[in-house]
């Protein structure tokens, strides 16, 4: 996971779940500059000892969804590298897309990463799809086997980089409402599923889809993040 993301001297890395701090020293031996954030308590003064002679790691206690991570570390020229949290990897994972790291190096489980690499109109397929994609190229590496871990979990994991599109601009104001809307009613159509989310009639989401060239009668799930994106622009100011 450090090789993928290049770790080295001169990185600033975020670890978000720093556990027993085995991934944590190995980024500190490479000299980077590391914020590790820890949730658990119990951990902590074990996590603490470990990385007490590394003069530029600092572990900071909290959960990394309330938290300003952007005041740890930089997202400009900072990298997250990390096991992330199962119980809590898409939030966490779309909180650091939409803070713009560079590069983002995770272990998740194996269905999130299949998820993330999902083609339109697939059960995989999801709004983190559509976000990992709009902000970055997704790379599956390796998959892990639960008896890499103790105690094994039911789950295989996977670790998967996702490198920042070098000109990538914040959305359109409406992208992401839209991708969120089209996913929560995916049993719907594409016009049923705005109405919902937006409170507009349904002739009225049917009208504004055609007139951005999209048939109303289409799912949310069949759309690319190319049509999200285009989408959310013909109808800007009009939701």
């Amino acid at each position: 996971m450090a090789d993928a993301a290049q770790v080295d001297a001169q990185s600033s890395v975020l670890e978000i779940g720093g556990g027993l701090g085995i991934l944590s020293e190995v980024l500190a031996k490479r000299g980077a500059a590391v914020s590790v954030v820890e949730l658990d308590r119990g951990l902590l003064p074990l996590l603490q000892e470990r990385l007490s002679s590394y003069p530029r790691v600092s572990v900071v206690e909290g959960d990394a969804l309330a938290m300003r991570l952007e005041e740890l570390v930089s997202p400009r020229d900072g990298k997250v590298v990390a096991n992330l949290p199962y119980y809590v990897t898409s939030p966490l994972l779309a909180r650091c897309l939409e803070l713009g790291y560079d590069q983002i190096v995770v272990m998740i489980q194996k269905e999130v990463a299949d998820r993330l690499k999902a083609a339109p109109a697939t059960r995989e397929y999801g709004s983190l799809t559509v976000l990992a994609s709009y902000y970055g190229k997704v790379e599956r590496l390796f998959t892990v086997p639960p008896n890499r871990f103790y105690p094994s979990p039911d789950v295989e994991s996977a670790v998967v980089r996702i490198v920042r599109h070098p000109k990538v601009d914040s959305p359109p104001r409406l992208f992401s409402p839209l991708v969120r809307w089209a996913f929560r009613f995916r049993r719907k159509t594409l016009a049923r599923a705005l109405a919902e989310g937006s409170g507009m009639p349904v002739s009225k989401t049917a009208d504004l889809l055609r007139q951005a060239g999209i048939d109303p009668e289409r799912r949310g799930e069949t759309l690319s993040t190319e049509e999200f994106i285009g989408l959310s622009e013909n109808l800007e100011g009009l939701i």
